[in-house]
């Protein structure tokens, strides 16, 4: 008996690492400095809107879903993130990972910024999001800046984008 629970979870643990380092492997974590990947979403219009089409200025992308607490609370904090950069050269996505459309009209006029769905799944897959609330920053010539932006409501947030703009 005790060989036979043994065995059991030397399989078990033999699967889940293999799985592990499969997953790793095909995984692609963005790295400050790499060249920003690509994404076409809708805007709510659902018409096509690529990330490529926001170079020339700062990019701050949210990400975030409806059922996504943590991201609420992250609201009050990009609002006023948004108002202190205004007249710079940046732009905001709020970009919503929901694969139900209603869950994101519902809900994307709370957000700042330019709101954009992931309908397809491409955006959450070509910049490895695998959770929310995640804030990614990219330069005007769409290389990452901050893979793993601070979250808004953290004073990093805010000290980062006013070094950018010399407003310190």
């Amino acid at each position: 008996m005790k060989w036979s629970i043994k065995a059991c979870l030397l399989i078990l643990f033999a699967s889940l690492s293999l799985s592990s380092f499969a997953q790793k492997g095909n995984q692609k974590d963005l790295k400050d400095g790499a060249k920003s990947p690509n994404a076409v979403l809708k805007d709510s219009l659902m018409q096509d809107v690529s990330i490529k089409s926001f170079r020339g200025k700062y990019v701050f992308i949210d990400v975030w879903h409806s059922r996504c607490s943590p991201c609420y609370a992250q609201i009050p904090a990009l609002k006023a993130l948004e108002k202190e950069m205004k007249g710079e050269n940046i732009v905001f996505l709020s970009i919503n990972m929901d694969t139900d459309e209603y869950r994101w009209r519902g809900m994307r006029k709370m957000y700042p910024g330019i709101p954009l769905w992931d309908n397809k799944g491409f955006f959450s897959k070509a910049f490895n999001v695998i959770y929310t609330p995640r804030c990614i920053l990219i330069d005007p010539k769409g290389n990452i800046i901050k893979a793993f932006m601070p979250q808004p409501s953290k004073p990093e947030a805010l000290k980062l984008l006013k070094k950018l703009f010399n407003k310190q």
